[in-house]
């Protein structure tokens, strides 16, 4: 079974042992799947866009074990977590 969450933290984990950058692995399950696949402005941050991103403690595109470490979570520029 896949739970998603868990699962894609594990599979960022497994492409940067397989040898891409962690900058690399955050980039494509984050930004580039939304430029190509979402609405005009997904993906971004910019006045006026209602924000969905997550807050995280540390630096994942240094260390990507750091994507768990979410310390808030956004859905369309409000507060879930």
């Amino acid at each position: 079974a896949i739970i998603h969450g868990t699962d894609l933290h594990r599979e960022m984990q497994l492409l940067v042992e397989a040898g891409l950058s962690p900058l690399t692995v955050l980039q494509g399950a984050t930004s580039l799947p939304a430029e190509a696949f979402g609405p005009e402005g997904v993906g971004c941050i910019a006045p006026g866009e209602p924000a969905t991103m997550v807050l995280v403690e540390g630096r994942p595109d240094q260390q990507i074990t750091d994507s768990t470490k979410i310390v808030q979570i956004w859905v369309n520029g409000k507060p879930i977590l």
